[in-house]
């Protein structure tokens, strides 16, 4: 003789199949279960209007990372924005280098500091379209340019300094003049 299966039961565990499938498809989905990140920041002086959270952050043109925030401050450790500029945080995956043949170990201080101090690693706004005003920012080596630090005391991040864009520097040469 068997017994007929409760109604419950069967409601309990299709709630439960679909609720660890929609998490799973979440987990794996997002791409960030395996992702080896790192946060950097950098202060910008310009207009970071079109640069939002999620927008690439490039080497030399390749994506390395992405956005994870623009802010007006950083948790209290800067009241004025425009003493040291707009806080930029973004990600910059190490898988991402890695897999394109890059060789650097952005957990190790010695290497983020000789990337920036010896070979003049600096970030700068970069339009992706014209038409949207969108933003990303662009990575690169710019030892023969005027690099930019903020040094604002007691950030839990690695600062990249910024450059001007060339736009940039017309603008403000327009301006003093």
């Amino acid at each position: 003789m068997s017994r007929r299966a409760s109604p419950r039961a069967i409601g309990a565990f299709v709630v439960a199949g679909t609720a660890l499938a929609i998490a799973s498809v979440a987990v794996f989905g997002s791409g960030r279960l395996f992702s080896r990140t790192h946060q950097f920041v950098s202060y910008f002086d310009a207009n970071v209007g079109g640069l939002d959270p999620g927008a690439p952050v490039k080497f030399s043109g390749v994506p390395v990372g992405s956005v994870e925030g623009v802010f007006l401050g950083l948790g209290g450790i800067q009241s004025d924005p425009s003493a040291s500029g707009i806080p930029v945080v973004y990600n910059i995956d190490a898988n991402l280098i890695a897999g394109r043949g890059g060789s650097v170990d952005l957990s190790d201080p010695a290497m983020i500091d000789s990337l920036i101090s010896d070979l003049g690693m600096a970030a700068s706004l970069a339009t992706e379209s014209l038409v949207t005003g969108r933003q990303y920012i662009e990575l690169g080596m710019y030892r023969d340019r005027q690099r930019r630090f903020a040094e604002v005391p007691g950030s839990e991040y690695v600062e990249i300094p910024t450059v001007r864009t060339g736009f940039e520097e017309i603008q403000s040469q327009l301006q003093d003049l």
